[in-house]
């Protein structure tokens, strides 16, 4: 690789001030990290995108793995954490910045095998009905408008959450479809109901105080949409295609 621009390095200093790139994930989404495959790759969206964007700046990559988002957004707060693919909600943006949108994906449920429902529209009929979230997410702050009638409940781990919804302790599960397809295919725990109840802006954040490095994640942002290189990102992921917008 050749050596960075100067105007490269001066914003390799504002994104990456301690030398490292340090790129904030959580397990168990595609949408940030997953290790896939027999050797063991890194694999997942935000992990991909952290580390080519470290290579863009010439500056080494550091994994900062956290066991939820709301993990990754205080270190993005603390100053931390360097950068985070996650959802670009106006109430993420009073505490962080973001670059452009690097693209959407269906929020949805997800429900025990034997469940009778089939449409994300049924929920709302049911009485007493329990919905786990992420202690932390942008889904349990929302489904009290989503669904008001229905008690919310807030795990700490995705597991966590997969053993409620196979022993009965929730009636469903909220949260992204690339997710919800993870927490399947890992715990073999329920189905995906048709249909959605909103959309997941997802773009790279980066601690406030930083912003003169905006112009280059844009940049970043649309080469990579462009040259098929988030395609091949979400491809190794294993993102579902019909689950991204």
């Amino acid at each position: 690789m050749s050596a960075p621009s100067p105007n490269v390095r001066e914003i390799a200093s504002v994104l990456a001030p301690f030398g490292a790139l340090r790129i904030g994930v959580y397990g168990g989404s595609p949408t940030s990290l997953a290790v896939g495959g027999a050797d063991g790759d890194i694999r997942g969206v935000g992990a991909e995108a952290g580390l080519a964007l470290a290579a863009r700046l010439g500056v080494p990559a550091e994994l900062v793995v956290r066991d939820r988002p709301a993990s990754i957004l205080a270190g993005l707060k603390a100053g931390e954490i360097d950068v985070a693919l996650t959802n670009a909600t106006p109430e993420r943006a009073v505490d962080v910045d973001f670059g452009p949108v690097l693209f959407s994906i269906e929020l949805g449920f997800l429900v025990a095998p034997s469940s009778s429902l089939v449409r994300v529209d049924e929920l709302g009929s049911i009485a007493n009905l329990r919905v786990g979230v992420t202690k932390g997410s942008s889904s349990e702050r929302a489904m009290p408008l989503i669904l008001p009638r229905a008690a919310v409940v807030a795990f700490e781990t995705l597991e966590a959450a997969s053993e409620a919804l196979a022993c009965g302790g929730i009636e469903a599960f909220a949260t992204n479809k690339a997710i919800l397809a993870q927490m399947i295919q890992t715990w073999l725990c329920g189905r995906i109901l048709d249909g959605h109840w909103g959309l997941e802006q997802l773009a790279l954040a980066i601690p406030k105080g930083r912003a003169h490095g905006i112009p280059l994640l844009t940049e970043f942002t649309r080469e990579a949409t462009a040259d098929g290189t988030l395609d091949r990102w979400m491809a190794r992921a294993g993102l579902l295609p019909a689950a991204v917008s």
